[in-house]
């Protein structure tokens, strides 16, 4: 009697039974307009139709700008959908939205985050250090204006 086992046998890939995905649901682009943002970040989009869609919304989107927006007033735009939930790519803010600003912006980067206009920039990176470059910088402040560091070096 042999102690060593047999091989199992495999079936051609042809005769094995495939895997059943569900079908990808049809995606359609809509168009309306942003009403709310909703705590969790995603807006509440109101179809042409008067459908109402919840929609996650991209990176590119500040939800923030778009809170102090819909102050002034809903904010035209088209998202992407499959009936039930979307997804917003595109706002078209009008004219009445042209001076609102948001009360804060964060901009996070996980290295760098560079500012730039022109011949000035303004880097920050991960480990702290902080570089403003600029034809002429102005710093100024209305009560104090401190340096401090370390090291002060001035020219």
């Amino acid at each position: 009697m042999s102690t060593a086992k047999r091989a199992r046998q495999l079936a051609p890939a042809a005769s094995r039974p495939r895997a059943v995905r569900p079908a990808p649901s049809e995606r359609r682009i809509v168009e309306g307009r942003i009403t709310a943002v909703l705590p969790d970040g995603r807006a509440r989009l109101v179809t042409r139709a008067g459908a109402t869609i919840f929609c996650r919304c991209p990176q590119h989107v500040s939800a923030d700008w778009l809170r102090a927006a819909l102050v002034v007033g809903p904010v035209d735009a088209e998202a992407s959908t499959n009936g039930r939930a979307g997804t917003l790519w595109c706002l078209l803010p009008g004219p009445e939205h042209r001076e609102v600003a948001a009360k804060n912006v964060a901009l996070v980067a996980g290295e760098t985050l560079e500012i730039a206009c022109g011949d000035s920039t303004l880097r920050l990176d991960k480990e702290g250090t902080v570089r403003l470059r600029g034809r002429d910088v102005t710093t100024r402040g209305s009560r104090v204006a401190r340096v401090q560091g370390g090291t002060v070096r001035i020219n």
